[in-house]
């Protein structure tokens, strides 16, 4: 749907809608007095705790139960220790008439609903070749058929009355891949339930609220096995289970009139995992997790990731594995290097971070003591640890990333965490610039106008070249670099049409630069290109490759050998890059917020990959795990 500018800037009919009449204070907002709350599922564990934690806030609860009539007691006590109304029903959630027969009993007995919450659930953790068919239906019945029957029950209910808030407890492996049970089917069945409980809060939006809760490992009657929860305690900040006493205050808030503006959310309660997004070969990307990062030098700090921007060499892992080195089924790597986030921890002798600190990263650490370290040649660091470098170098696509305090860089508050992304292929740029010395005056050509490109044009222009000509054979993403950074833009013809040679002679007719550039920035890798850049080059000119392309690659070298060129290769970014960086973004000089095409959802992360590839956007961002 799309409207004109002034149907945008018109103020919608019944907007905006008031507040709610709620109390100011908090803890008011928190009590449930008068209100009816449905927990299925409640017998014990988790639902029932959830059921109690409502009962000590003063609400009416009903107490559904599949087999174990233990709840029917429970409810009395609560009853009893509370002073509340409390009964229970026995209701198998995958019988559709059992829910709207349960409905009404509720109804006939409390006069009405204000919260259900869908609860009920079980897990077979098999493989799927090992699950039976029955054993499969069995599960999707109350997982998933039982949350939609409720949903579609009680919500006749909400939009009858007016008002309702459905609660849907799901579960941390809606987001990831448990390790070491393979239990798919479970996994599917909360992914379901999770995104169906976002789309209700779309639907429902004009009579009832819908969230989501998803627990990690607690220490309920489901339990799970030891090698799991050995894995739980290790993979877990905590270091161990919750109790479900530690859960009941989040069902309460949502429950609660404190939560009226909450609605669409998946609320992760999982004791501080590691989700990440693993690469296992080309096109074969999975969610799993891994250990959270310990302090284990005094100087290393760890930051919880915000965002992690997507280049082409993260679109080259996606398309062939990796370069030289490849990524396995056996030595899968995490993706991602160009990120910010915000300081978790920090070593005890990090003196310039601390918790909160908001940051761009650096994604490759150096041995510090190596020749080419001690000569500030670090990018050159044959023993360099970069993000995403297989075969164990894991990158940033999980909550947690660990690097050494001076590669995490603490950023204005005029950048966002957003922006801040970009500070990483932004010092690519400069170091390019950098190497090339371009000064003011200079008539500058820059070749490719993706991301570096874009930033590399933009930087140009800041270092006081007098005239900046960027190429590219993507029209689109040639158009938006000549109106982002008011420069001339240069489209070349296929090989087919003309050489390289002449296609040069034609750059330089067509924006004036008659002798050719004092500086080419070459940001592509492609072969073509930088014989294009040769050509367009003033006699002692300097030419400097930035994009890295094929391994082998012919030149003209007789042409640059008469040109008496300098030729310069660029390789990441060095002391000062980083720095840099951020004062042109902080001054202003460099703009990069319109560089960015889209954020997509941590668990969909392989969908920005497919976007870069298929040229869609400028720099397509991935959204840092959600808590």
């Amino acid at each position: 749907m799309s409207m004109s500018v002034q149907d945008a800037t018109k103020v919608r009919e019944g907007f905006p809608k008031p507040f709610p009449n709620i109390p100011n204070n908090v803890v008011e907002q928190l009590r449930l007095n008068g209100k009816v709350l449905v927990v299925n599922g409640a017998a014990d564990g988790l639902g029932y705790a959830v059921a109690e934690g409502f009962a000590e806030a003063g609400g009416n609860v009903a107490l559904w139960y599949n087999s174990n009539d233990a709840a029917i007691e429970k409810a009395r006590l609560l009853s009893e220790q509370h002073g509340i109304k409390a009964s229970a029903y026995k209701v198998d959630v995958s019988d559709s008439q059992q829910i709207q027969d349960a409905l009404k009993a509720v109804l006939d007995d409390f006069g009405k609903i204000d919260v259900y919450v869908a609860n009920a659930g079980m897990a077979i953790s098999k493989p799927i070749l090992e699950q039976t068919l029955e054993e499969y239906r069995k599960q999707m019945s109350v997982n998933v058929d039982g949350v939609v029957f409720s949903a579609k029950y009680a919500g006749e209910i909400f939009k009858r009355q007016g008002f309702g808030n459905f609660i849907i407890t799901s579960s941390m492996s809606a987001h990831i891949v448990n390790v070491p049970t393979d239990q798919p089917v479970y996994n599917g069945s909360k992914a379901f339930i999770t995104h169906f409980g976002k789309s209700l809060a779309r639907e429902w939006r004009e009579f009832a609220r819908v969230n989501i809760v998803s627990p990690g490992f607690f220490d309920t009657k489901m339990g799970a096995s030891p090698e799991a929860l050995n894995e739980a305690y290790r993979m877990a900040v905590l270091g161990r289970q919750g109790h479900v006493k530690e859960i009941k205050g989040l069902y309460l808030y949502l429950a609660s009139d404190a939560s009226t503006y909450m609605t669409g959310s998946d609320l992760l309660i999982d004791g501080g995992y590691n989700p990440s997004c693993f690469l296992y070969g080309p096109e074969d990307a999975r969610f799993g997790e891994r250990p959270i990062p310990q302090i284990e030098d005094p100087h290393d700090v760890i930051v919880k990731i915000a965002y992690t921007g997507v280049c082409g060499s993260d679109v080259h892992f996606w398309t062939e594995g990796g370069f030289a080195r490849k990524v396995s089924e056996e030595h899968p790597l995490v993706m991602g290097h160009e990120a910010s986030g915000i300081i978790y921890k920090a070593g005890p002798a990090v003196s310039n971070l601390k918790p909160g600190d908001r940051v761009a990263i650096e994604p490759g650490f150096s041995c510090k003591s190596c020749t080419y370290c001690k000569s500030g040649r670090y990018n050159l660091c044959q023993k360099m640890k970069f993000a995403a470098d297989p075969p164990s170098t894991h990158g940033t696509l999980s909550r947690y990333f660990k690097i050494p305090e001076d590669f995490a860089y603490r950023i204005p508050d005029s950048i966002s965490l957003e922006e801040a992304v970009l500070v990483e292929p932004l010092s690519v740029a400069v170091h390019g610039v950098r190497l090339a010395d371009v000064r003011p005056g200079h008539r500058v050509i820059v070749q490719g106008a993706g991301a570096v490109g874009y930033l590399t044009a933009a930087t140009a222009w800041a270092y006081g070249a007098k005239q900046v000509v960027i190429t590219d054979i993507n029209a689109n993403k040639l158009e938006f670099a000549q109106k982002g950074l008011n420069c001339q833009a240069f489209k070349p013809q296929s090989s087919s049409a003309s050489t390289t040679e002449q296609e040069a002679a034609r750059l330089k007719q067509e924006t004036g630069l008659v002798d050719g550039a004092d500086v080419v920035l070459e940001c592509t890798g492609v072969e073509s290109s930088a014989q294009l850049g040769i050509y367009a080059l003033r006699r002692g000119g300097v030419f400097v490759q930035i994009g890295l392309g094929k391994a082998m690659q012919t030149l003209p070298l007789h042409a640059m050998c008469e040109r008496e060129m300098v030729l310069k290769t660029s390789f990441r970014y060095g002391p000062g890059d980083f720095e840099i960086a951020l004062g042109l973004l902080e001054s202003g000089k460099v703009s990069v917020s319109s560089l960015i095409s889209s954020v997509t959802p941590f668990n969909q992360a392989p969908e920005a990959w497919k976007k870069t590839m298929n040229g869609e956007g400028i720099k397509n961002l991935i959204e840092g795990v959600q808590d």
